[in-house]
């Protein structure tokens, strides 16, 4: 999981059996738009990628990208596949990180639930993009593990760090890590199981959160455009 962008189809590519290369997006566009199951050979072993579309996807909103997830989530939990370990990629070439960056990370700490960031990896990417230097990068790198950093909470929870330098070798060193893991019922699979609906999730609720305040928003803005109609019809009488 990651933003749009930050190179889950690519990392995955590097890994698959079969051609992947459709879902890498060369544009601000994504080009994942659902959950889609990758078979992938690692030093050796058979393994299962699981790709998702971005919380700022291009052409769905968040609740209907939260759903498809979740669905996906669902349905192998019934069928007792868990997962082994779980990959946020963070594109380390961003010069700050942006709100939408924030707002996908809480949505894969929502779902994913604290309990189980000893099965989770905060992947690094991009560290082969022009124009980034190691130095900067590690810097980067530093103020999201620091005190304040997005990462801390989630890395005192269990969570690994790990960069990507855009390699094979290095893809694999990142899967490999997680292989050993005990596999384990994400949040919103266990919060499913016991009878929740999507929306009644950490997640969901995180989302509909997310919308009740755009829809605020809008109405305020609606409310001062309205004002503003009402003053200058007022000047014009």
């Amino acid at each position: 999981m990651g933003q749009t962008g930050s190179g889950k189809s690519t990392f995955i590519s590097q890994l698959s059996i079969n051609d992947y290369s459709h879902a890498i997006g060369h544009t601000i566009e994504s080009e994942t738009h659902k959950v889609q199951e990758v078979e992938c050979m690692v030093r050796g072993q058979r393994v299962l990628l699981v790709d998702t579309p971005g919380f700022d996807d291009t052409y769905d909103d968040d609740g209907a990208i939260l759903e498809n997830i979740a669905k996906w989530l669902r349905d192998t939990y019934k069928k007792d596949m868990l997962l082994s370990g779980l990959i946020y990629t963070h594109d380390i070439s961003m010069n700050r990180f942006r709100k939408s960056a924030g707002k996908s990370l809480q949505l894969f700490k929502k779902l994913t639930g604290r309990d189980n960031m000893n099965n989770v990896v905060l992947l690094t990417t991009m560290w082969d993009k022009e124009g980034l230097t190691q130095e900067v990068g590690e810097q980067r790198e530093e103020t999201l593990q620091s005190k304040a950093g997005f990462f801390k909470l989630m890395l005192l929870d269990g969570a690994t760090l790990m960069q990507h330098n855009g390699t094979i070798d290095s893809a694999e060193e990142v899967v490999s890590r997680l292989l050993s893991n005990t596999p384990k019922a994400v949040a919103i699979q266990q919060q499913m199981a016991a009878g929740r609906q999507i929306g009644e999730t950490d997640a969901g609720e995180y989302v509909n959160e997310g919308h009740i305040k755009l829809q605020k928003q809008h109405r305020k803005e609606m409310e001062a455009m309205r004002w503003e109609m009402e003053q200058a019809h007022k000047k014009g009488d």
